[in-house]
């Protein structure tokens, strides 16, 4: 059986499409609630984004968080640049935000970036500490 040029082109650019998806959820791997606990009390902390609300914010957050809301982010960028080479873990109350958020880090140059597995959900639920 001989695949024609056009499915041929398909399945090869298939392939490197799911191949480049990949190498990018790698590249963003989550980390979770007690890794990045054990990195706070350990003095070894990532650059931690919070990405809700103010209101979400000042009811409880990450010790050590820093919140820019992700509807301001694009905005608020230039407060990020000193980052643009570090660890950064983002994160939001369930998941979307923080997906928003992580696109436009990226598209911003960073490289570094991972989502709190489960994220402030997850978190609380563990009963890690809350400021």
């Amino acid at each position: 059986m001989r695949l024609n040029s056009s499915r041929y082109s398909f399945i090869v650019i298939s392939l490197f499409a799911l191949t480049f998806a990949c190498a990018l959820v790698q590249a963003g791997e989550a980390i979770g609630p007690s890794v990045l606990a054990d990195r706070i009390n350990t003095g070894n902390a990532p650059f931690i984004l919070d990405v809700r609300s103010t209101g979400e914010y000042a009811n409880g957050h990450i010790p050590g968080a820093v919140n820019i809301p992700y509807r301001q982010l694009r905005d608020r960028l230039s407060e990020l640049m000193a980052y643009q080479e570090q660890e950064i873990v983002v994160h939001c109350q369930v998941g979307p935000r923080a997906d928003i958020a992580r696109s436009i880090l990226s598209a911003a140059g960073f490289v570094r970036i991972h989502e709190l597995e489960g994220h402030m959900r997850a978190w609380e639920a563990g009963s890690y500490p809350i400021e």
